[in-house]
């Protein structure tokens, strides 16, 4: 509080970031501050720090003063206010400012950012900072004239388009290539829309609207408005009335919005669909919103579109209750959200369920906080550097200069994997809407729910839907936020350094020059907990998807740091990722088609975490998974040893990948059942695009599992691994368990103790088979010979398929409940002619 200023500054966690605004809500900027910071903080999961907002109001204003310039001085004092309170870090230790009474604890980490009205004050931030000699130096507030300016990058629109390209690719458009129709919102001189409307040549801007012009284009020549676009973009502070009117097509123009009709040529009645020869300008607007077109690109300020249920009075934004309209109304196929607010979140929602593609504005505008974070992140890499002679300013400016556009290829790639994510995830929720009702309560009993203004459906709307519909994006987007925030946050506590892998995983969040030249200086990062985590929530979620970490440890019963390391695990040893990339890459399968095959595989890689969890205690699987950090030649394979790994002194670092090729060689001789269905797989994935090789490896991922409790069985029975699994293969097909495990892990689950009791059985049969095979291998039996001597236990399992002889119907809990203690008891009962000698 000041005579002439009064601000305030709200964080959402100890390191937490975001912009700065001027705010010319006088009686409420508390409210719009403490909703911001909110939505930041979804924004934020992106990213390293949390999210955090600020803003301040001008007060005691006097007539005839410039108010800009008004505001940027009292700027400078909400500043010096910030850092008057904040602690610092002199060599190496957190000290308090004088005067200031700290009843928390150490709290070093401020970080601002532009924000409206602010944009341009980067460098005056970094000026007091630096005068304050706080330790962050220019990483104080990202940008300015030693950071990376967002419009000469164009990120936070080359973020968006990065999403609506990906939306594009559902309907089989490439926006690149094919000329797709737009209405924009915006003007060429804004950085988001500008950007986005230079991005690609093929776009045909039918019209666009500001605060000042209404722009009308009814048949334009591509080529040329693009490169009248790129004219109006460079010329400084231009508007639509600069566009050249010569370059616009018959009938159209420039209109003033001040105007009190716009008068409409022939082809502009015919673009808007209307009789009347005069309309008001708003009316036009409206118009302009509804059109039939590809894809609105929103870059300006304003929420343009609401829910038809909302009344204009709850969506704040009163200046421009006359131009929004319901989102039913909306025909365009995809909305790009390069600016904040542009829809309700309640207006997305109703525009999904119409059929339009839309995500969030935290996801689609992303790019520009994410570069801002890795500016300051960089920043802060390199300030000991510097601090220690080591580096010179000059070298440190040239050398962020240099990472740019390998720091921007980063970001974008980060806004193609959240849409990504979101595809994946709406696809699992059509097939199984009730998995995703149980990550809302498990958020709610984790105390860290969706709150009520997102919009998250109950389950009885959201089985209302059908099976063709499933959450929308928006509301995707949303429960994705908080499900990251809660696994980031566990990670945070359980310390991320546990993690073996964490090298490979630090090292690909920096550019490969920084890598390079500075790898031990990224390993004592002073936000290294914070990075890991980040980095690893994003990686796993990323394919996983939401439900994932909620299904496994409310399965389980571990915690989220042992779910994240036996999934890196399971990723490790099956070539995963490898996998995922070729299957990404093939551009000529429809886009769908690719992400079930990506959904394919992160089931087996979830059935594979499972058994990794099950039967591997804590210390066990850390001890396996120690073997992550060991340089790829000097992994042991423990197909060319003499010995079993037991006896070699390494119990801990099972190579399991002999385990993964003893299985594909062995799975059509013993396993004949489960081979037939890789083929008949392999075959549907080959109709589909893909090409024979690929397909094939795509459809023995079904089999990725098995090759866990093989190479397990191997280490503990001292067994070749050749032996194993043969006798695994061989038991589970004669004894139908294969079928019926395989079976239960197909079954959607009505509500989440359903879910729990289907998995427990699950893991249960698992464990009879795994015990049973252990028995057979340290008596040295074949199956084959045993079975027909304990012809009851061969005929247990076969009852369910009598009973129940569709493969696609539901098994019941309570049949699968006898059948498991059937099994249990007769493997219980079983006898060898030699002592076991598995352990």
């Amino acid at each position: 509080h000041a005579s002439t200023v009064e601000g305030v500054h709200l964080r959402g966690a100890k390191i937490a970031r975001g912009g700065l605004r001027w705010s010319d809500r006088l009686d409420d900027y508390r409210t719009e501050i403490f909703g911001l910071m909110r939505t930041q903080m979804v924004k934020n999961v992106l990213i390293v720090p949390g999210g955090a907002k600020g803003g301040f109001i001008l007060k005691l204003e006097k007539p005839g003063i410039d108010r800009r310039a008004f505001a940027d001085k009292m700027y400078e004092v909400f500043i010096r206010g910030l850092l008057d309170v904040t602690d610092n870090i002199i060599e190496g230790r957190t000290i308090s400012p004088p005067q200031v009474v700290c009843f928390d604890d150490p709290d070093p980490y401020l970080v601002v950012a532009a924000d409206k009205g602010t944009a341009h004050l980067s460098d005056t931030a970094n000026r007091i900072a630096q005068e304050y000699g706080f330790w962050l130096g220019d990483a104080f507030a990202s940008g300015g004239s030693m950071g990376y300016d967002h419009k000469i990058y164009a990120i936070t629109a080359r973020g968006a388009w990065a999403c609506a390209r990906h939306h594009f690719s559902f309907l089989g458009i490439d926006p690149e290539r094919d000329v797709i129709s737009v209405v924009g919102v915006g003007d060429m001189s804004g950085d988001v829309f500008g950007n986005g409307l230079l991005l690609s040549r093929t776009i045909k801007l039918l019209g666009a609207f500001d605060h000042r012009h209404v722009f009308l284009d009814p048949n334009p020549d591509t080529e040329t408005s693009f490169i009248e676009r790129s004219r109006l973009f460079n010329l400084p502070r231009s508007s639509w009335a600069d566009y050249s009117k010569e370059l616009i097509s018959t009938g159209g123009g420039v209109f003033s919005r001040t105007d009190k009709e716009i008068t409409l040529s022939p082809e502009c009645r015919d673009l808007l669909g209307v009789t009347e020869s005069t309309l008001p300008p708003e009316v036009v607007i409206q118009k302009l919103l509804k059109l039939k077109v590809d894809m609105i690109w929103n870059g300006g300020i304003g929420t343009y579109f609401k829910a038809s249920d909302e009344e204009h009075s709850s969506v704040g934004d009163k200046i421009n209750d006359s131009l929004r309209v319901n989102a039913c109304d909306v025909k365009a196929k995809v909305i790009a959200e390069g600016g904040n607010l542009g829809c309700t979140q309640k207006g997305r929602i109703e525009y999904a369920r119409f059929g339009g593609r839309i995500n969030t504005d935290a996801i689609d505008n992303s790019g520009g906080v994410d570069l801002s974070d890795h500016e300051v992140n960089l920043k802060i890499l390199l300030a000991p550097l510097v601090a220690q002679g080591n580096l010179s300013i000059n070298d440190r400016n040239s050398l962020i200069k240099e990472v740019a556009i390998d720091m921007c290829s980063k970001v974008v790639a980060n806004n193609d994997s959240h849409a990504l994510l979101l595809s994946l995830d709406q696809i699992r929720s059509k097939q199984d809407p009730h998995a995703f009702m149980r990550v809302a309560s498990f958020l709610a009993d984790q105390q860290a729910g969706i709150p009520e203004q997102e919009q998250f459906p109950n389950t009885s709307t959201l089985l209302s839907r059908g099976s063709q519909n499933g959450l929308f994006r928006p509301e995707l987007a949303k429960l994705v936020a908080y499900i990251k925030m809660f696994v980031s946050d566990e990670l945070l506590k359980a310390d991320p350094l546990r993690f073996p892998d964490n090298e490979a995983l630090l090292h690909s969040y920096f550019p490969g020059l920084i890598s390079r030249k500075y790898h031990d200086s990224i390993e004592r990062h002073l936000l290294l907990k914070e990075l890991l985590s980040t980095l690893r929530t994003s990686e796993i979620i990323q394919y996983a998807g939401a439900t994932f970490f909620p299904d496994l440890i409310l399965e389980t019963n571990r915690s989220v740091s042992d779910v994240a390391m036996a999934y890196s695990l399971a990723v490790h040893w099956s070539g995963a990722h490898n996998l995922r990339s070729q299957v990404l890459a093939q551009e000529t399968v429809a886009a769908e088609v690719r992400y079930q095959a990506i959904i394919t595989i992160e089931e087996s890689l979830r059935e594979s975490t499972s058994w990794l969890l099950h039967f591997l205690p804590g210390d066990l699987l850390w001890k396996r998974a120690a073997s992550l950090s060991r340089p790829k030649s000097k992994r042991i394979d423990a197909s060319k040893l003499s010995k079993p790994l037991s006896q070699t002194g390494a119990l801990s670092m099972i190579d399991y990948s002999a385990a993964f090729s003893s299985l594909r060689e062995h799975l059509p001789s013993h396993a004949l059942k489960a081979w037939k269905r890789v083929e008949t797989d392999s075959a549907k994935l080959q109709d589909l695009g893909f090409s024979a090789s690929l397909a094939s490896d795509i459809a023995f991922t079904h089999q990725w599992p098995k090759s866990f409790p093989i190479a397990e069985l191997g280490e503990r029975s001292r067994s070749p691994i050749s032996d194993v699994a043969q006798t695994y293969l061989s038991l589970g097909q004669l004894t139908q368990l294969n079928a019926l495990i395989l079976r239960i892990g197909r079954q959607p689950a009505s509500d989440i103790w359903e879910a729990l009791a289907l998995r427990s059985l699950r893991a249960a049969l698992v464990k009879i088979l795994f015990d049973f095979s252990a028995k057979l291998l340290s008596s040295r039996s074949i199956p084959e010979e045993l079975l027909s001597r304990y012809p009851a236990f061969l005929s247990i399992a076969a009852d369910i398929s009598r009973a129940q002889p569709n493969p696609d119907a539901a098994v019941s809990v309570s049949a699968l409940v006898v059948v498991s203690e059937k099994l249990r008891k007769a493997l219980d009962s079983l006898s060898f002619d030699s002592p076991s000698s598995f352990s």
